[in-house]
């Protein structure tokens, strides 16, 4: 049977049962009367004709042997394809482990997540909260991230008003939890 599908209405039937050589039958039926070549239409009404086991699906395809009106072929919906130019259009998930202040066993406790390669997919555990940032390069480098809730007031800098003007009262404090060294140019939680 050719690999091209054609979409055929419920009202299309005309007779044709539910056995399979009915509905290969119909397949046939429906590709002969989109068919302008008279020749190429007779084959393939004669394979339409091999596969049909009931009367009205055999008329059916009889009665195509004198109407020649052709049906216009019904095209199949395209699918949209969308790729993505740059890293950063794609989301990054990193799990939250709460709002600070938090324990240290609240903070280990926040299970790693883990993903496939090809489209990120990430396996995520019930009850788990996600953020979804850019792929920036520092998460793209990052072991272990983890998101913490912040309260502004309690950073080391103080931090630019938002674009409105207002102050910022939370921000999302990423941490690497896969570096255990401190470094001087970066903080340690």
């Amino acid at each position: 049977m050719p690999s091209k599908q054609v979409g055929y209405q419920k009202d299309d039937s005309a007779g044709f049962g539910e056995s399979v050589g009915d509905r290969i039958a119909r397949y046939y039926w429906q590709l002969a009367r989109q068919q302008r070549d008279l020749a190429q239409r007779s084959r393939l009404i004669a394979q339409g004709l091999r596969f049909v086991g009931s009367a009205s699906g055999r008329q059916a395809l009889e009665k195509l042997l004198t109407d020649f009106t052709v049906v216009p072929a019904v095209n199949q919906p395209r699918l949209p394809l969308y790729r993505l130019d740059t890293a950063e259009e794609v989301p990054y998930l990193v799990p939250v482990a709460g709002t600070a202040p938090l324990t240290a066993t609240a903070f280990q406790q926040v299970p790693r997540l883990s993903c496939t390669e090809v489209f990120r997919v990430v396996a995520v555990p019930q009850g788990m909260s996600l953020v979804a940032l850019p792929a920036w390069q520092v998460l793209l480098n990052a072991v272990d991230p983890v998101a913490i809730l912040w309260p502004a007031a309690d950073l080391p800098a103080e931090l630019p008003p938002s674009p409105e003007g207002l102050p910022i009262p939370q921000v999302l404090l990423i941490v690497d939890r896969g570096l255990a060294e401190w470094n001087r140019d970066r903080y340690l939680y």
